[in-house]
């Protein structure tokens, strides 16, 4: 697990950094500050960043990701699909079974002051852990370890942490929501890699070895 932190040490740095400097909001402000704070200062702009950034976790571009990955290399392809299972069992446990906790919309009902971004559908229930976050964090985990390249990682980070923001900012989640989906799926990923790694990433059967685009290239070469 060591060897894996230090040999991605960008994602890892900037999500450690991220779980420690993101600790003192609980110190400082309260459940619904950065909802309320988002809600004001929301513009056409950030709306549609926002929107499209909280698509990173949904079903098209995860598609996307395991067609790549597939075609860069058949086991990191698997491994993602079986991470998303595993992301996607835990957060609904704790989603719908332990917590059961209220979403922004529930939560200001009485108080009629949000304005939602156009063309979102909010949801009231089932806030904690934000289930976007947890996946968001997990995939491009696993896209950084792929591809293994300090600004992909770096990029992977940037792009985890968007979408965590715009589930805030759509008024899906509070922060505390998106900071456990962090944390979680970080922790679920590292913590998978490390099991599947003898079995599956570095299998000696050649068929889950074998990459597509290196294929391709190969044959261009020639």
């Amino acid at each position: 697990m060591l060897k894996l932190i230090k040999e991605h040490k960008w994602f890892y740095a900037l999500w450690l950094a991220f779980v420690v400097l993101g600790s003192i909001y609980f110190q400082y402000f309260s459940k619904a500050d950065f909802n309320l704070y988002f809600n004001c200062n929301k513009n056409v702009c950030y709306d549609l960043i926002f929107k499209n950034a909280t698509h990173l976790s949904e079903f098209l571009v995860s598609m996307i990701i395991v067609l790549f990955l597939l075609s860069y290399r058949i086991s990191y392809g698997i491994f993602y699909l079986l991470n998303a299972f595993f992301i996607s069992l835990i957060v609904y446990v704790l989603k719908v079974q332990v917590f059961n906790s209220p979403r922004p919309l529930l939560y200001f009902k009485p108080y009629s002051i949000l304005e939602p971004v156009a063309g979102v559908k909010l949801l009231e229930h089932y806030s904690f852990p934000s289930g976007h976050s947890t996946f968001a964090f997990g995939s491009m985990l696993v896209l950084a370890i792929a591809i293994n390249n300090k600004w992909i990682s770096i990029t992977c980070f940037i792009l985890a942490l968007s979408t965590a923001i715009s589930r805030i900012y759509l008024l899906q989640h509070f922060y505390e929501d998106i900071y456990a989906g962090a944390i979680l799926g970080v922790i679920i990923t590292t913590l998978h890699y490390s099991v599947a790694k003898k079995w599956l990433i570095d299998a000696k059967q050649p068929w889950l070895q074998f990459s597509f685009i290196d294929s391709f290239l190969s044959k261009k070469t020639k």
